[in-house]
């Protein structure tokens, strides 16, 4: 059975092709600051496969209510399974776009913390927080580093454009090989070692005393 997550995703990829970004007449200044937030769980030592719970988080600081609100997340291809995503708990839609570019689509999340056709997330007070946490495996095609973030929508600006973004970075595991090109040696090559360096200081000490034996001779000839 596919998750809630899987069946808007598909729902909305079949019915909406998002082309080019909003031009700036069309921005919509919200009368707050809203501030962004966004954490992931894990980071590091991250396997194809493996499943990353991502919160992100809106507030409204102030002055005023906001009765329009919406957050995307940076563009990926096929790093992240959106398809075998799960929403965990998310107040208002949770939705996967798609915008076609030469030679293929890219994806993003959208959020609606505030939506007029839901009665329970109409407007954002004051002082108010909402989140939306959900999970999406990471693939092979994610680098070994991977940032992802969440902002607000490029159709809204607010009060205040510094706390409007908040990126995780991901880490996959170390592959094996890389791992053990760099070996520790073991006991018996470090006790070799240090056995070879005393031996090199004693020579070197050795010749260090017959070049100034020879020099205090050569000056007492002359």
């Amino acid at each position: 059975m596919l998750s809630r997550f899987c069946l808007t995703s598909l729902l909305l990829i079949a019915t909406a092709v998002v082309a080019g970004p909003v031009l700036a007449g069309n921005i919509v200044e919200l009368p707050s600051d809203v501030s962004v937030s966004l954490v992931a769980e894990p980071t590091v030592g991250l396997e194809p496969g493996d499943s990353v719970t991502f919160t992100v988080s809106v507030t409204n600081n102030g002055p005023e209510m906001v009765d329009r609100l919406t957050l995307s997340s940076s563009f990926f291809v096929d790093e992240l399974d959106v398809f075998a995503g799960n929403v965990i708990a998310c107040e208002g839609p949770l939705l996967v776009g798609v915008s076609d570019f030469i030679g293929g689509y890219e994806y993003f999340i959208v959020w609606y913390p505030v939506f007029p056709k839901d009665p329970a997330v109409l407007t954002l007070d004051v002082g108010e927080t909402r989140s939306c946490q959900f999970s999406i495996p990471l693939t092979s095609a994610a680098p070994n580093v991977y940032p992802f973030s969440f902002s607000l929508a490029e159709s809204l600006s607010d009060l205040d454009a510094s706390n409007n973004s908040s990126s995780v970075t991901l880490y996959r595991a170390v592959p094996t090989g890389a791992a053990t090109s760099v070996q520790t040696l073991s006991p018996f090559a470090l006790s070799a070692l240090a056995i070879l360096l005393a031996g090199m200081a004693r020579t070197a000490q050795r010749t260090s005393a017959t070049q100034l034996r020879n020099r205090t001779t050569q000056r007492y000839n002359h």
